[in-house]
């Protein structure tokens, strides 16, 4: 297994579809079009998605933006999708 950075080099690929198809899982009011151009949009404010890989396919995928807030210092805004095995 292994994890990997999602980046908009890769928009159009196979491995950038699995990973929105499992976005979708938990973001059920987009479509694939549009949750394509919303992390367009939210990649360009510093949103970051992750993803694990296995031989079988994408087991999970997390979304995250790290910034600093006057209140915490560093903060980090997570949102992980289910993991499983294929």
């Amino acid at each position: 297994m292994q994890v990997k950075f999602l980046t908009q080099e890769q928009d159009g690929s196979a491995v950038y579809a699995e990973v929105l198809e499992v976005l979708l899982l938990l973001r059920g009011q987009y479509r694939l079009e549009t949750l394509t151009a919303q992390i367009k949009k939210q990649q360009a404010q510093g949103y970051q998605l992750v993803y694990v890989q296995s031989d079988t396919g994408i087991l999970a995928v997390a979304g995250f933006v790290v910034t600093e807030k006057l209140a915490w210092g560093k903060f980090k805004n997570f949102l992980l999708t289910s993991c499983w095995e294929n």
